[in-house]
C-alpha cells in the first residue's frame, strides 16, 4: 500500500508543470503593476449587492505588461511582439481604454452595450471630461483572468474607449465614473 501511494505521488509530481504562469516572478509583477493602476467601488442595499466593478487604465506600463504576458503565454516571435506593441501605440496616439469587470445580480441590468442602456461612464483628467463607448470584451475567460487577475467568471467584461490620446492623462490622475439609476461611484487612477 505505502508502495502505491508513493507512486502515485511520484506520478502526479512528475506530470506537474514547473511553468505555471503564477509561478514566474514576471507574472507576480505583472499582478502588482495591473493592482497599482486599478481601482473598483460598489454599492450595497442591505445585505445585498446592487453592483460592482473593478478597473484598469490602459496605460504605457499597464500595456507593456500585458503584451509582455501575451507574450509569454502564446511564444510570439519577436515579429509578432513588435507588430502588437505597434498597434497598441497606434490607437494610444488616439484614444485612452479601460478594462472593466463589471457585477450586478440582476443580468438585464448588466447592459453596458445596449441602446438604451442605463449606465454611463466618465474619464476625467487635467479638467476635461470624456464619455465612454463601451464594448463587450470577447476574449476568453481564462485569457482575462490571466491578464486582470481581479476577473471573475460571473463578472462581465467590457473595454471602455475614450476620445483622448494616452499621452494627455499618462501623467495625471484620472477619475472614473460608473453612474446610472442604480447609484454612482468613481475611482482615481494615480499615475505614479
Amino acid at each position: 500500500m505505502k508502495r502505491l501511494i508513493f507512486l502515485v505521488s511520484l506520478v502526479l509530481i512528475s506530470c506537474s508543470n514547473p511553468d505555471v504562469p503564477e509561478d514566474r516572478p514576471e507574472y507576480n509583477r505583472h499582478k502588482e503593476l495591473i493592482n497599482q493602476f486599478s481601482g473598483g467601488d460598489e454599492i450595497n442595499s442591505g445585505f445585498y449587492n446592487r453592483f460592482a466593478f473593478k478597473a484598469t487604465l490602459l496605460n504605457t506600463p499597464t500595456y507593456e505588461s500585458i503584451i509582455g504576458q501575451k507574450a509569454s503565454f502564446y511564444k510570439w516571435s519577436t515579429p509578432k511582439l513588435l507588430s502588437e506593441r505597434e498597434k497598441v501605440e497606434q490607437n494610444s496616439s488616439s484614444e485612452t481604454k479601460v478594462f472593466m469587470s463589471f457585477f450586478t445580480p440582476n443580468r438585464k441590468d448588466d447592459n453596458f452595450t445596449d441602446k438604451n442602456s442605463i449606465w454611463k461612464v466618465y474619464l476625467e483628467s487635467n479638467g476635461q471630461r470624456y464619455e465612454g463607448k463601451v464594448v463587450k470584451d470577447r476574449r476568453r475567460p481564462t485569457e482575462l483572468q490571466k491578464l486582470y487577475p481581479y476577473h471573475s467568471k460571473w463578472n462581465s467584461a467590457y473595454m471602455i474607449k475614450f476620445n483622448v490620446p494616452t499621452s494627455r492623462i499618462e501623467d495625471k490622475p484620472s477619475k472614473f465614473t460608473v453612474t446610472g439609476p442604480m447609484g454612482s461611484k468613481e475611482v482615481t487612477f494615480n499615475q505614479r
